[in-house]
């Protein structure tokens, strides 16, 4: 009894000293304007200033940035600077990250039904420097984590009730992060495919999702005379012919080409017309057309450009960003060796479960890990490493497992012989 009470208390205790760390971690942040306001960061920060204006105006002429980006985060942004202060932004992000946390907890604890694996789980996921890095930035991340997570907590659950709330989960998800359409194609064919949806609970599923996007597409229709969810494909496909194109010139990683979205964007802009350049709905419809051109050329520099991007997406780590914390150099090392501890761990369980332990429960999870990084390394041919925050969740559950693997279940297995 003793030794069970001082177990708990022991895992108690590391959730209390890893969340009060993460306390000071984001009060430091906030302390450091580098650190929480990036490029992104300031375009967000600028659609927020006038929601009115940049997404509800048929008469907007500075009209580029809100078609990459949907209008969720702004919103959100707008109210709280109404509240607080910028800086102070990133206590939302704590609290979304704890409750990502809770619900991470809940899912271990749906798919193993073992209560070490959850608090394991648990603890993991407060240690991962990708998504602690993250909640430091005044960034989508940390809050398109907690929908992307919470539409698969309820996915998994299967009945009907839990199939709506999964629904409404990724409709959020997609005001928030032009990935919507992504996440719900992924969330259908888990339902399908494993759980056997049938049609009805299919179009449960997917009927509020739908409603989201072609909201946001309506209003963009009404802004720039041209059907769309969200440039952020358009863009990224044409940097993705672009990337593939120099390569095949010079296989060389460093091009601007390949490194730089923005480059193969400008460069194509040098061509068009300023009728074209000044019209919105002539403009979208030009990058629709050039991402289209060249996708079926550069097949096999196309391969090399996903297989480098595979690479960084999920053994990457965020070097450049924990550089930019103004902690002491030897400390950023340390973390940054952490990191790709870290980062080899969770791609030695993935690898371990795909390869030599079949686990038919941890099947989705595998898949929803493979899929998504391939889908991330086509649109970001350089690779990202911030890309893979919002699936690092369910690499907590494989490298959760197996470190139950390789420990207790073996020492289980070895006393009861």
């Amino acid at each position: 009894m003793k030794r069970d009470l001082a177990k708990i208390n022991t895992k108690y205790l590391l959730l209390t000293v890893l969340i009060f760390l993460r306390v000071i971690f984001i009060y430091y942040a906030t302390k450091y304007e580098p650190t929480y306001l990036k490029k992104d960061s300031n375009h967000y920060l600028i659609l927020s200033e006038s929601i009115r204006n940049y997404f509800f105006n048929d008469e907007l002429t500075d009209y580029w940035m809100p078609t990459t980006r949907t209008m969720g985060y702004p919103i959100l942004l707008s109210l709280l600077g109404n509240i607080v202060n910028i800086e102070n932004y990133l206590y939302i992000n704590l609290i979304v990250d704890l409750i990502s946390s809770v619900i991470l907890f809940k899912i271990i604890g749906q798919l193993t039904e073992n209560k070490f694996i959850q608090y394991l789980g648990l603890l993991l996921f407060l240690m991962n420097p990708n998504v602690l890095i993250s909640s430091s930035q005044i960034m989508t991340e940390s809050l398109s984590l907690l929908f992307f997570l919470l539409s698969f907590r309820y996915l998994f659950k299967g009945d009907t009730r839990s199939i709506l709330i999964a629904g409404i989960s990724i409709g959020i998800f997609s005001f928030i992060k032009p990935m919507g359409h992504v996440l719900l194609l992924l969330a259908i064919f888990v339902g399908g495919y494993w759980f056997r949806f049938r049609l009805k609970k299919i179009l449960l599923l997917s009927c509020i999702p739908v409603v989201c996007m072609l909201g946001a597409s309506y209003n963009n229709y009404l802004q720039y005379e041209s059907f769309f969810y969200s440039t952020s494909s358009y863009f990224h496909i044409q940097w993705f012919n672009g990337a593939s194109s120099a390569l095949c010139n010079k296989l060389d990683f460093d091009q601007l080409e390949v490194v730089e979205p923005g480059y193969v964007f400008d460069e194509w802009k040098k061509t068009l017309d300023n009728e074209t350049l000044s019209t919105s709905g002539l403009f979208i419809d030009e990058l629709k057309e050039s991402s289209s051109d060249g996708l079926f050329k550069n097949i096999r520099c196309k391969f090399i450009s996903v297989s480098h991007s595979i690479v960084w997406n999920f053994f990457g780590v965020r070097s450049a960003n924990w550089s930019e914390t103004y902690l002491s150099s030897s400390f950023v090392k340390s973390v940054i060796y952490y990191s790709y501890f870290y980062v080899l761990l969770s791609a030695s369980s993935l690898l371990y479960f795909i390869f030599r332990e079949r686990r038919p429960s941890l099947y989705p999870i595998i898949f929803l890990i493979v899929a998504y990084t391939l889908i991330t390394s086509i649109t970001l041919p350089y690779g990202n490493a911030r890309t893979r925050v919002l699936i690092e969740p369910f690499n907590v559950i494989i490298t959760s497992c197996l470190l139950y693997e390789i420990s207790f279940k073996k020492r289980e297995v070895n006393e009861e012989h």
